[in-house]
Formats: C-alpha cells, structure tokens, sequence
C-alpha cells in the first residue's frame, strides 16, 4: 500500500476533536475525490510594522493573529514565523527547523504611552518546517489559513500534502501559561494503481488523558508523535 497525502484545512469554527472523526474522515476524502473550483488568488495582506518590529529584519511571517488569545479582553499577538527565511526562495533546513509559534501580550505602564508588546510564550517545535514539503519554499502569510486564535484556545495545522498534523494549545489563567492541549492527524491511504481505492485515516490524542501537562515552550513533538500513530486508525 502506497501512502499519499491529503491537504486538510483548518476549520476557522475550531478545532477537530474525536467527536467529529466520521465528519472529518468523510470530508477529508471528498475534498481528495472533488475537482478544485477555479478561482483567482486572493490578494496576501501586507504584515503590519508591528508586527516587523517583533522580529527579525529577515525573518519570514508565516501567519499572524492579533486578537484576545488568553480571554481577558485584551488583544495579544500570535505569531507563526520563519526565521531568517523572508529573502530565501528555498530556505536551508540542514541546521534543523527554524520556525516557531510565538505569542506576545500588551504592555502599557500609562494610558498615555505607547503600546509595547512583550513576548509570553514561544514553541520551537509546533510549526514543522523541515519535513512538510510545502514549506520548502515558504512565502510570507501564506499560511493563514493553518492559525487560528480564540480566547483561551490557538491552533496551529501543519498541512502537508493529502495530510496533516495539528497542535492545539490551550491558556490555563491559574499560572498565565499555554499547555499542549491535543494533537491530532489525518491522512489519505490509496492503493498501488490508478483505480486504487482511497482510505482515511485519523487520530487524536489529548491531554492530560493520553499524556501529562505540557508547557508551549516544552513541547517535544517526536514522542506525541509516537504515541499518536498507536491512536489513529483507518475509517475500514
């Protein structure tokens, strides 16, 4: 059995949780089966000089989010970037991923001051740079569509080609921290030959049921990874 790989979208609505596992598995093969609508491109927005003074002069900005991230009413910054990657046609990942997720809260010491943004929290292993084949030649905010901000909740999708894999962080307001809330991935299966017949596959795995309190910072994805293969399945 040969193993492709489907493009999964995330769903602006929120994130996939076991629940929906025959929805997704039947989208997932439909957009596979369906001819793409033509449509023209839309246009990329253009990243804010807010933005830009938070990073790197080089550093490519994947997606970015400024909204309430934590639930307290005031707007934060998330952040997926590419480091050092904006004037690279085809980055080097040979010195390992350079991408992270960045999330960075409002500062103002008088009503009068200027707004400041301090950074909170950080992954260096959510957003996969190395592995996807569509990041060999990433380009700026083309990735928006793969973040997705609500209070309390972000989500990242790392969408390959027929697959995809998705970290969902969540804000414990006890400590004013972001844990590794759930992982979970999706795949298409064909058969050799054209007339192969076409199989999905999901898994989640969520915390603290399937593995313990994980900081954003601490986030090591190759052991989730192993232990989220033993939990997806196919839809047979």
């Amino acid at each position: 059995m040969e193993r492709t790989r489907h493009p999964y979208r995330l769903s602006r609505g929120g994130t996939t949780t076991a629940c929906c596992r025959s929805v997704v598995l039947g989208a997932m093969a439909a957009a596979l089966l369906a001819a793409p609508p033509a449509r023209a491109e839309p246009a990329v927005p253009a990243v804010p000089a807010e933005v830009r003074a938070v990073l790197a002069s080089n550093d490519l900005v994947l997606a970015y989010e400024k909204t309430d991230a934590t639930g307290d009413g005031v707007v934060d910054l998330v952040i997926a970037v590419y480091r050092g990657a904006r004037f690279t046609e085809q980055p080097d990942t040979s010195a390992g991923n350079a991408c992270e997720l960045l999330v960075f809260t409002r500062t103002r010491i008088l009503p009068d001051e200027p707004v400041a943004w301090k950074e909170a929290e950080r992954s260096r292993e959510a957003i996969d740079c190395v592995s996807n084949p569509v990041m060999d030649r990433p380009r700026e905010m083309a990735y928006r569509d793969n973040l997705l901000v609500k209070p309390g909740s972000i989500t990242w999708s790392n969408q390959g080609i027929r697959r995809h894999m998705t970290l969902a962080f969540t804000y414990h307001r006890a400590d004013g921290r972001w844990y590794v809330g759930s992982m979970s991935q999706g795949y298409v299966l064909t058969t050799a030959g054209t007339d192969g017949d076409v199989v999905t596959a999901y898994g989640e795995i969520a915390s603290p049921r399937d593995f313990s309190l994980t900081p954003m910072s601490e986030l090591k994805v190759a052991p989730l990874q192993r232990l989220l293969d033993t939990r997806t399945s196919t839809d047979d």
